[in-house]
């Protein structure tokens, strides 16, 4: 084990949120994607692939229930990333866009990094 504040660096894995529609918000222990075992606790990357801003509530599930963890404003036309420190207590994660841009049915591409 790394010491303490060490942040490790290795290869990224990225799952792609594909079984949310825009503003739906997460309802089956199947939506979203799995968080990695080994990788709970290692910080991990929200990614947005758009054209325009765009505003996303993050949602983890602990195996019972869906909850908010974290909300992102993204204000840039390109695509955008964040980092998330930890999801070490969730099982699943999956993402909901919610600005007014939202289109009924419709999808952004997202997807969670997962560090090494």
């Amino acid at each position: 084990m790394p010491p303490a504040g060490t942040i490790r660096v290795g290869a990224a894995k990225w799952l792609q949120d594909l079984n949310i529609s825009n503003g739906t918000t997460p309802t089956a222990s199947t939506h979203g994607v799995e968080i990695p075992h080994a990788r709970k606790n290692e910080y991990s990357i929200f990614q947005a692939r758009k054209s325009n801003a765009a505003s996303f509530d993050i949602y983890g599930y602990d195996g019972e229930a869906w909850s908010i963890v974290e909300t992102f404003a993204l204000t840039r036309s390109a695509n955008e990333s964040s980092p998330m420190v930890s999801l070490g207590g969730f099982t699943r994660v999956a993402s909901v866009r919610t600005d007014t841009n939202v289109q009924a049915g419709g999808h952004t591409n997202t997807f969670f990094g997962f560090i090494e």
